[in-house]
């Protein structure tokens, strides 16, 4: 009894036996968080994914500088502790990241990755004013 050839792609035209193109896997979630760096991943799903949870992306990198600014506010009782607190709690850019939808367009995933990187670059220079006001004291 002869077996049955695996399945080909075979061209219409010509006949001829077009090998089937070698796919890469999807990244599971675990996978997406182990990374260190986007620059492997394809969709906006997992750009928004790693940005969102890993201990690597955009919104992990904004609450370490939180949490160091509201220390130095708390050690001082400086009242523009108000200021980063609504930052820290303000997570509408994170949320979209974590609910990204299907018709949901890699502008979309962007623009909120850049918006959380925007507020980081202003927590970043109001903690680095802070310190340096520290060091001039």
């Amino acid at each position: 009894m002869m077996e049955e050839p695996a399945w080909v792609k075979v061209c219409r035209n010509c006949g001829h036996y077009k090998p089937q193109r070698k796919r890469r896997p999807r990244l599971t979630f675990d996978e997406i968080l182990k990374l260190k760096d986007d620059n492997r991943l394809r969709s906006k799903r997992d750009r928004a994914i790693f940005h969102a949870f890993a201990d690597a992306g955009v919104w992990a990198e904004y609450k370490e500088v939180c949490e160091e600014y509201a220390e130095i506010c708390r050690e001082r009782g400086i009242a523009k502790y108000a200021i980063l607190l609504h930052w820290a709690l303000n997570t509408y850019h994170r949320d979209k990241l974590a609910e990204v939808r299907k018709g949901m367009k890699l502008w979309e995933v962007n623009h909120h990755i850049n918006s959380i990187k925007g507020d980081l670059k202003r927590a970043a220079e109001m903690l680095d004013a802070l310190k340096a006001k520290e060091v001039a004291q």
